[in-house]
């Protein structure tokens, strides 16, 4: 009986993530103890972040683009200029699985 019950649940499980990843991409989220900014506009990006989950690990190169959003510890909307203004950030950073070097939303802490 065990494993029937079990297969079922493998089976709805599979069912589930299967579905769900057709329809939309999944957000990742990761949080970084260290984000250095590089603020230079071209065509397509503004920015490019370097991205550091700890002071000794490899960092992740991330862009910025008109459509990021930017997010204060308190959880309002700031503009994405306000990147600028400082070059060295800690925080979470979302993307989609689907392409996970364009941010899709910045929340600073």
């Amino acid at each position: 009986m065990r494993k029937i019950i079990s297969a079922t649940l493998l089976t709805i499980t599979t069912f589930v993530t299967h579905n769900t990843s057709a329809e939309e991409p999944l957000i990742i989220a990761n949080e970084y103890e260290r984000l250095i900014v590089n603020w230079s506009p071209t065509k397509k990006h503004l920015a490019t972040i370097l991205a550091y989950e700890c002071a000794s690990c490899s960092p992740q190169r991330l862009q910025v683009n008109q459509n990021t959003e930017l997010v204060s510890e308190y959880g309002e909307q700031l503009p994405i200029e306000h990147l600028k203004s400082k070059v060295d950030w800690a925080g979470t950073i979302q993307t989609l699985d689907s392409n996970n070097l364009e941010i899709i939303r910045i929340m600073l802490h």
